[in-house]
């Protein structure tokens, strides 16, 4: 057994003993690693603090643990990944099919009572849950919560017009599929907001719920949301959108109303006067919405096109076309930096905000941003996937950035690699196995092995993965889920592991750590 391997079976037999519930079989959101409390989280108002369940927090955890049981076929882990799912489908499901989680739920641990604020909507905002095993466990009750979470979320099937929040109780029709669609061009007014986090796990849900059901209805809606973002793309450009609409002028604004959607699109109100009437909320793209397409949502892609293989293939299409779009006009390699942009192409590197809004005060200015290890696992799996050589410029690039070597521009014959880098970032791990199944060199295993035993020697701490010398170990973390990728590939056995494809906890956006 490798090192690695014992390290992600040393940590997972932790997480069942002490991380876990027998009865009911849920799993705390983390652990305080010295006292061996639950992570607890203390909401907003810093009066109520709980020892939180989220299984929204959870869905790397379940990849970590039904990969090892693959790969060891010691099958506890999985079990265990199946009992909470299970549990969660018989007791937790709504009579319309959600569950309770995400960013505004969770069960406290303490009396297994659904806790959240904010009217305890249902919310999913790049969670991409682990659908796989989801289906296997119970594939009525997976189904019923797809059905239901586009029922949810859906406020008017003709537009498309969604919404991040979904209200419980609502029962699907049959005729949830049948329902008329006029194909409205980009950018309607609209009360919903068309947030790419939101529709990033709507896309994916009926995606898999085609994959495992051949539901044909759901492949159609699947393919018309995921379309309305490709439309809504700059004409000229092909960059951009976090949103398809823009929200609809309720009111008029007073002198101080920038902030709020219910006056219009704030970015319009905020940036119109100096950048015209290309200053839309969807065409905005600074740092959290390029992670949100280029990472998150070309990563959700990546798979839908490496699941549904020929019929996935517009995926692949459109995630290589945005992403050669954004390699374009954002990335700069000399300084492996990231331009802030308009979606028209228009650098807004140094732009002073003119007036307070919605994103940010009166004199900010808008810098460049670092192209981090996301974008790099995101450009890794795209090479990986369509080996279009375009992208490794980006690619190679990112890694001199992060002393992982000089590759120059041949991807099979690297110019110099760094055995003796520094960098521990899982990311960076997730995107070495890409590159190396994309070449062949195992030069590239080599070197993710050097920051696998980076992470080890600055995470490793009493069995868990402690980031950032703290005493409390969040179970959902990449680290392990990184290592035991890397310990399969290194037996060729790296399809035995869940992929991780961008996905994210939500409980940041209600509670915030106690420590």
């Amino acid at each position: 057994m490798n090192s690695y391997l014992e390290l992600v079976k040393e940590f997972c037999d932790r997480v069942l003993a002490e991380g876990r519930l027998d009865n009911p079989p849920l799993f705390a959101d983390g652990i305080n690693i010295v006292t061996k409390e639950y992570l607890k989280w203390c909401h907003r108002d810093h009066q109520q603090q709980i020892a939180s369940s989220n299984l929204g927090n959870q869905q790397n955890l379940l990849r970590t643990l039904v990969g090892l049981s693959r790969f060891t076929g010691e099958s506890k882990y999985s079990e265990a990944a199946e009992e909470t799912l299970s549990y969660h489908f018989n007791v937790l499901q709504d009579p319309g099919g959600l569950l309770q989680w995400g960013g505004h739920r969770g069960i406290n641990l303490d009396n297994l009572q659904i806790v959240g604020f904010s009217g305890l909507v249902h919310e999913l905002k790049d969670i991409l849950p682990f659908y796989e095993v989801m289906f296997k466990v119970n594939p009525e009750a997976a189904a019923k919560f797809v059905r239901g979470f586009w029922h949810a979320h859906v406020n008017d099937w003709a537009h498309l017009e969604i919404s991040r929040h979904g209200q419980y109780g609502q029962v699907p029709t049959e005729d949830l599929w049948t329902q008329d669609f006029v194909d409205p061009e980009p950018f309607r007014a609209t009360l919903g907001l068309s947030f790419l986090s939101a529709g990033n796990d709507l896309i994916y849900a009926a995606a898999a719920l085609y994959k495992y059901t051949q539901d044909q209805g759901a492949w159609l809606w699947c393919n018309r949301l995921a379309n309305m973002y490709y439309k809504a793309r700059h004409p000229e450009t092909n960059l951009g959108v976090y949103q398809y609409t823009q929200p609809i002028k309720q009111m008029e604004p007073g002198p101080n109303d920038n902030f709020f959607s219910c006056f219009g699109d704030r970015a319009q109100r905020q940036f119109g006067p100096e950048l015209g009437p290309d200053a839309l909320e969807g065409y905005m793209i600074f740092r959290s919405q390029a992670v949100s397409i280029y990472v998150k949502h070309g990563l959700m892609q990546l798979e839908v096109a490496e699941m549904l293989e020929e019929q996935g293939r517009l995926y692949l299409e459109g995630v290589l076309a945005g992403m050669l779009a954004y390699q374009k006009y954002a990335y700069i390699p000399e300084t492996n930096m990231l331009k802030p942009l308009l979606a028209n192409g228009r650098d807004l590197s140094g732009f002073v905000l003119q007036r307070d809004g919605y994103y940010g005060r009166k004199g900010r200015v808008f810098e460049q941003f670092p192209a981090d290890p996301c974008f790099f696992s995101a450009w890794a799996r795209a090479f990986s996937l369509t080996k279009e050589i375009k992208l490794w410029s980006m690619l190679s690039g990112m890694a001199k950035a992060f002393s992982l070597g000089n590759w120059g521009a041949n991807p099979e014959k690297p110019e110099e690699i760094n055995q003796v880098t520094p960098a521990k970032d899982p990311q960076i791990i997730f995107g070495l196995i890409d590159v190396w199944q994309a070449t062949g060199n195992v030069q590239y295993l080599e070197l993710a092995k050097q920051v696998a035993d980076n992470l080890i020697k600055a995470e490793y701490r009493l069995g868990y993965f402690v980031p950032q010398e703290q005493d409390i170990a969040y179970f959902d973390h990449l680290t392990p889920l990184a290592l035991l990728s890397l310990a399969a590939a290194l037996e060729n056995q790296h399809h035995l592991i869940p992929k991780f494809i961008g996905g994210v906890g939500s409980a940041h956006w209600s509670f915030h750590y106690v420590r």
